[in-house]
């Protein structure tokens, strides 16, 4: 596939995603006792990610670098939000609502709970500040998008907490997702944004890997959960970057497992938001308790985990035969998406998955990166001389 067919189907995926949730929302102002409209909102959440990574890369050498740390910020606020929305939808039907009025309006709110649902709000509400200006800046086809994205947070504070902002946002989304679909982004996606993406997830698996290995020293310690769910959400940009770079050789099927992968990623990182927001209230749910005697009242937990478990499952695997069969440079990092696999299902239940996960994610950050840089690559050159990505259908890459 070319990068140009790729953004396009990033696109397409984000404006379903868009409509879902948007839909969704709006039926839950008619029946709030459902958790099936929760569900359904994870899963948009999942879908539109691609589509907000394929409107910065339309236009990421145009936004600079306030776009990039704006984009980076957005994004680790809105996967943390998603963390958020997976434990209302799985752990609600337990312990009553853990929506954001009853927490907020509490006599005295569950600590960490509140501390967490504090932290992703702030991370999503400043990230769309600086991206709505930075779209605004941009001045060329997303302005509007960016008053949309701007509005949305009054929407969010305005009384009453709920989820009215969710239609700013996603008609945010969709404005600027129909306008990317336009644009090539061939000119784009140069050199240098390329390796942002690729040492954001580098960056994020040496956090994750080193706040997990500390945690078996500090089991308890929030600070270093905490630590390991921003280095999860870095990872998952540097999953685009990763994929983008060798799209041309994975193909659909690659495109499909990339797909499949970024949204088990999401889904798993909703695990981990529970795990660390609210198991120290309820230690029932840490998935190692949870999963050898099961009770029935934490029965939504259970098919919430499981449900997400098997969709990262199907997503390593996926990925990992897509880069055996055709990554000529990444058969090591696909082996290690494969044992990823056997690690997460082997006992004890715990992360040492996230070693061969994160060493993957190294091994083909360090491939990539010497592939966008290389002379012998065969890119073509612009007249500022940048070499670009997305110029290069013909040349291997890892």
């Amino acid at each position: 596939m070319t990068l140009k067919q790729v953004i396009q189907g990033f696109t397409w995926i984000g404006i379903i995603g868009s409509l879902i949730l948007a839909g969704a929302v709006t039926y839950e102002y008619f029946d709030s006792s459902s958790i099936y409209p929760n569900i359904v909102e994870i899963i948009a959440f999942c879908l539109i990610l691609p589509g907000f990574a394929a409107s910065y890369l339309v236009q990421a050498e145009r936004l600079g670098r306030l776009g990039f740390i704006a984009f980076v910020v957005l994004t680790t606020g809105y996967i943390f939000c998603l963390g958020l929305n997976w434990s209302v939808a799985f752990v609600s039907p337990i312990y009553g609502d853990l929506g954001i009025t009853n927490t907020v309006n509490a006599t005295s709110p569950p600590y960490p709970l509140f501390q967490g649902m504090e932290s992703s709000f702030l991370a999503l509400n400043v990230g769309l500040l600086l991206y709505g200006i930075a779209l605004l800046r941009s001045g060329i086809f997303a302005k509007w998008s960016g008053i949309l994205f701007l509005l949305s947070i009054p929407a969010g504070l305005a009384p009453p907490i709920d989820d009215k902002n969710t239609y700013f946002f996603s008609a945010a989304m969709i404005w600027i997702l129909l306008a990317s679909w336009r644009h090539d982004p061939v000119k784009q996606m140069t050199r240098k944004v390329v390796r942002r993406l690729i040492a954001t997830g580098l960056f994020g698996s040496i956090v994750k890997l080193i706040a997990l290995t500390w945690l078996y020293v500090q089991p308890d310690s929030i600070g270093l959960h905490a630590a390991a769910l921003i280095g999860s959400s870095l990872i998952l940009l540097g999953l685009f970057a990763l994929y983008i770079t060798q799209a041309n050789r994975l193909g659909r099927f690659g495109f499909i497992a990339s797909i499949a992968l970024i949204t088990g990623a999401q889904l798993a990182f909703g695990i981990n938001w529970c795990g660390t927001f609210i198991a120290p209230i309820h230690p029932e749910l840490i998935p190692a308790e949870a999963v050898p005697e099961p009770a029935n009242h934490i029965f939504p937990f259970i098919q919430g985990m499981a449900g997400s478990f098997i969709a990262f499952n199907a997503g390593l695997l996926l990925y990992g035969i897509a880069l055996l069969r055709f990554g000529k440079h990444a058969k090591w990092a696909g082996i290690l998406y494969l044992l990823s696999i056997i690690a997460l299902l082997a006992p004890p239940m715990d992360d040492k998955w996230y070693y061969f996960f994160c060493a993957s994610i190294v091994l083909t950050s360090l491939k990539a990166w010497h592939w966008s840089s290389a002379e012998s690559a065969g890119f073509e050159t612009e007249q500022h001389g940048e070499p670009d990505i997305g110029q290069q259908q013909t040349v291997p890459l890892p």
